[in-house]
């Protein structure tokens, strides 16, 4: 028999990598699914954490909603065939996709070659056989969501790092834009 060994927590190299990717963004977007919940309680306290320090805005699947309040002000909605109009339209028009416990199926990218053209895309999860496996990502990160997640938190810590909302007020006056068109 072989075990199913997976990464429990990822190199410095790729946090801090990750990190410059968090920093360069101007119009981000956490995608968030069942992982997260999957991970545990205190994978979703560090998920809070990094959004209140990016103050980026997240969206999430079904099988991520709880991973973070829905009544949070950074959550834009769910996202895919059942979500809302700027949850979908933020993942299209941004330019860094960091995804946290998903897949990116068929329900959330409907054409594929058409989905979020122009971002980065991260994907992050403990089990890899979703990466790659329908849509390109730019950077792979494998292991436990809540080890990945508190790593990257403390790199942020330790670096000294301010993420600066003025840098992202545009891209939440679109998103504000488009939900007000959905009635």
């Amino acid at each position: 028999f072989t075990f199913y060994k997976p990464i429990v927590k990822p190199e410095t190299g790729i946090i801090s990598k990750f990190v410059d990717y968090l920093i360069k963004s101007k119009r981000p977007i956490f995608y968030v699914g069942g992982g997260v919940i999957n991970s545990g309680i205190k994978a979703s306290s560090c998920l809070n954490n990094l959004l209140k320090i990016t103050g980026f805005p997240c969206t999430q699947t079904l099988m991520g909603l709880g991973a973070t309040p829905t009544s949070n002000n950074q959550f834009i909605g769910m996202l895919g065939m059942h979500g809302t109009y700027e949850a979908n339209l933020a993942m299209n028009k941004s330019d860094l996709m960091v995804c946290i416990g998903a897949r990116f199926d068929d329900r959330i990218t409907g054409k594929v070659s058409g989905f979020s053209p122009n971002s980065v895309k991260i994907h992050m999860d403990i089990d890899a056989s979703s990466f790659n496996k329908s849509v390109k990502t730019d950077l792979l990160i494998q292991g436990d969501l809540t080890k990945i997640l508190d790593l990257t938190l403390k790199y942020i810590k330790e670096k000294n790092i301010i993420f600066k909302k003025s840098k992202i007020s545009g891209w939440w006056k679109q998103i504000e834009k488009w939900r007000s068109k959905n009635c």
